[in-house]
């Protein structure tokens, strides 16, 4: 989606009280992401919100959703973004906690270029899924469900799990049915692992 529509269809969205959060694309010129594009398109930025050195980073792109923190100086990238609740998120990665969810774009030193109704390669579930803002199995948790379209993102490999001991591969996953993102292991998700974050 190129630049000058992401503000034109955030406003439009915002004055009709529209949500943007969970909704597909319905034109053809809008692609999915391949997996070679996600990985890619996590553009570099940097926490750069005033007199702050961290952000809070959510499940859904709302304040009341659970968070995780992300520190200016740490290794962010942004993957797409999304309007609501009158405001753009964006969501990210930060290589250097971990950590993923969504935070405000003002927060950033640089925003998304993509909609995240387009991010990912097509995948799902086949059972009930736990996703999570840190890859830990025993962290905080939000569910995927089977049938919900879910797009593969990128993912962390051989990633240490202390609550276990062992190391899973994790795939950061955008469930366009409900609007959550987060990391779950690769091989509860449909597909080809994407490539790294």
């Amino acid at each position: 989606m190129s630049n000058h529509l992401k503000p034109a269809m955030a406003i439009a969205a915002l004055a009709l009280g529209v949500s943007l959060v969970g909704t597909t694309t319905a034109s053809a010129a809008d692609k999915p992401m391949t997996t070679a594009t996600a990985a890619t398109s996590a553009a570099r930025t940097a926490v750069a919100a005033p007199a702050t050195s961290s952000v809070w980073v959510h499940f859904l792109p709302t304040y009341e959703s659970d968070h995780l923190t992300i520190n200016a100086g740490d290794d962010v990238g942004t993957v797409c973004w999304v309007a609501s609740e009158g405001t753009i998120w964006d969501l990210v990665v930060d290589r250097t906690l971990n950590n993923t969810g969504y935070t405000l774009e003002s927060y950033l030193s640089r925003g998304a270029n993509e909609w995240c109704g387009s991010a990912g390669s097509a995948s799902g579930v086949s059972s009930q899924t736990w996703i999570h803002l840190h890859p830990q199995a025993n962290w905080e948790h939000q569910v995927l469900n089977p049938g919900d379209s879910i797009g593969s993102v990128c993912s962390l490999p051989a990633v240490y799990d202390p609550s276990d001991g062992s190391h899973w591969t994790w795939d950061l996953v955008v469930d366009h049915t409900n609007g959550l993102a987060g990391f779950t292991w690769d091989q509860a998700v449909f597909g080809d692992t994407p490539l790294p974050c």
